[in-house]
């Protein structure tokens, strides 16, 4: 069964996921959404360092538009800057009684899948930092916590493929709106202060100051989500907590950074922020953090 999920996306969370999965005796297809990707990991083994250790896979790659097959399940790694478009690919490629799972920190992501017809069945949590080392390799830091949320029990097929050793697989349910949220609360607060300062989670939290700005921007969010209606299983201090105990924890929005990228900010904070407005939730500390990731993402294209 697991020969008809594909994973879309070429990033450094397809690669691991995709990695993940075949080093389990699978051989999943990686959809890439940019053709230079496809042409480079054609024929490439992929490699995942942590911890001081590797892993290699192999996995059949191909660029999403000359994909064929229906597949029942994808696994949606793409950024969500590039949502839409892998959300209207997945489209095309999935069975009739197919779905996606995501792995994009927010709840936007429900939101965009409802406006285009694609069913989202399940969401994988990722709570650790994959960080891309060259082209067919990725790094991790062998530590953190894998949250599944699965709508459709069927799709347990694909989650039970998933190993990495160190990464520990929590399962909550059927909701995956409460565990969008409880990822996006996390990627809202630490994220950001950390590509700030340009400090891994770690020693972020090492700093009082830091560690109190995140925490606050944390506490806004947990406040929409409530006045949202979500149930959370624990406190947004709670969650902070747990990311900042993974060493050497570079997350996305610090690569960006330091790659100049644009980031994923839009779609996190920027999401946080229009249903802060729309709810009535004052939320100044999500409101100035955006906008000095948003200046530092516009001083990298105008220096």
């Amino acid at each position: 069964m697991v020969g008809s999920v594909a994973v879309m996306g070429c990033g450094s969370v397809g690669l691991f996921i995709a990695a993940s999965i075949a080093s389990a005796g699978y051989r999943p297809k990686l959809l890439c959404l940019s053709s230079d990707d496809a042409s480079l990991l054609v024929q490439r083994e992929i490699r995942v360092y942590h911890g001081g250790g590797e892993a290699r896979a192999k996995v059949s790659v191909a660029h999403v538009t000359a994909a064929r097959g229906e597949y029942s399940y994808i696994v949606l790694a793409s950024r969500l800057n590039n949502a839409e478009e892998a959300l209207s690919a997945a489209k095309r490629l999935l069975s009739p009684n197919g779905g996606v799972l995501v792995v994009q920190p927010s709840p936007f992501i429900l939101e965009l899948g409802e406006k285009l017809g694609v069913r989202i069945v399940g969401v994988l949590g990722l709570y650790t930092c994959i960080r891309r080392i060259g082209i067919d390799a990725v790094e991790w830091p062998g530590a953190g916590v894998l949250r599944i949320a699965l709508a459709d029990p069927n799709a347990a097929m694909v989650t039970a493929a998933i190993r990495a050793p160190g990464l520990r697989m929590e399962h909550r349910g059927s909701s995956l709106r409460e565990l969008l949220w409880d990822y996006c609360i996390v990627a809202s607060a630490i994220q950001p202060v950390s590509a700030i300062l340009g400090l891994p989670y770690s020693k972020l939290w090492r700093l009082r100051h830091a560690r109190e700005l995140a925490t606050l921007v944390a506490s806004e969010a947990e406040r929409v989500a409530e006045k949202a209606g979500v149930k959370l299983w624990r406190s947004a201090s709670e969650a902070l907590e747990e990311a900042a105990g993974i060493k050497g924890c570079m997350p996305r929005m610090l690569q960006d950074v330091n790659e100049r990228r644009e980031t994923e900010a839009d779609y996190i904070l920027g999401y946080l922020l229009r249903q802060a407005i729309r709810l009535d939730v004052y939320t100044p500390y999500i409101d100035s953090i955006y906008l000095t990731i948003k200046a530092i993402e516009e001083s990298m294209i105008t220096a």
